[in-house]
């Protein structure tokens, strides 16, 4: 499964907890505008991407250009995964 993959999967089972549709994830759709997201349930999907993806994201990091999307979130971990290591 691809890292995009897995991210959509998991931020389709808290979309679906909240009530909004599969549908509704684009990889461009603000997380937080559509309310998949709010700043309680981000701190819950840093957790899981660092246990995850064994990484420790810092502080600075957790802003909406890095996690606002699942296009984003793609990219932040695969820019921040040793090269060539993969999930």
């Amino acid at each position: 499964m691809s890292i995009r993959d897995e991210i959509t999967a998991y931020l389709t089972t808290v979309a679906a907890g909240r009530g909004i549709a599969a549908t509704a994830l684009g990889p461009d759709v603000p997380l937080m505008e559509a309310g998949v997201l709010d700043s309680l349930s981000l701190l819950d999907f840093i957790r899981h991407i660092e246990r995850t993806w064994g990484l420790t994201i810092p502080e600075e990091e957790i802003v909406l250009e890095n996690f606002g999307t699942i296009a984003a979130v793609t990219a932040y971990l695969e820019k921040s995964q040793p090269s060539g290591v993969r999930r």
